[in-house]
């Protein structure tokens, strides 16, 4: 279990996307205490949320996920943009049972593993340089981009990876 010494959060809106920085001070974890700054970023009209992540130390492994649902399928993207992987689920996924996708993207030289248990889908990445950065998304059947099924989440994602920088 991790502990932090101080967290600190702060958030900006502008006309051209959102930023929230969050601040973990002394992150111990493990034998390791670290320092990590998080910056979530979203810019307008994307579906994604550019996650960039700095440790003071290095840390060997940092890991995400996707909960893991009876009523939803799973599916890896490879190659989505040059060197670039996706891990979606699409499915029942929303409190009122609607349609959902959600997805992660990473870099394919980070990937440590792909890996599930009884509650999530998890990708183990490895940081480079005490940075990672990943991407998160969702869509929902009852928002703008009306996705029904797991291919038409899939031609949505193909369309927002021009978001990834």
């Amino acid at each position: 279990m991790e502990k932090t010494d101080r967290l600190f959060s702060a958030v900006e809106n502008g006309k051209k996307g959102s930023t929230v920085t969050i601040d973990y001070t002394g992150w111990a974890i493990n034998d390791t205490k670290t320092d990590l700054h998080t910056t979530l970023e979203i810019e307008a009209g994307s579906y994604l949320t550019r996650y960039n992540i700095d440790l003071s130390k290095p840390l060997p492994n940092l890991a995400t996920g996707i909960i893991n649902l009876p009523e939803t399928e799973l599916a890896f993207i490879g190659d989505i943009k040059p060197g670039w992987d996706c891990m979606a689920t699409f499915g029942k996924q929303s409190l009122e049972k609607d349609m959902l996708g959600m997805c992660i993207f990473y870099r394919k030289d980070q990937l440590i593993a792909q890996t599930k248990d009884k509650y999530n889908h998890v990708v183990v990445l490895k940081p480079a340089k005490n940075k990672l950065t990943y991407y998160f998304g969702a869509a929902w059947e009852q928002d703008d981009s009306k996705v029904k099924t797991m291919d038409d989440f899939n031609a949505l994602l193909k369309k927002q990876a021009k978001y990834i920088h």
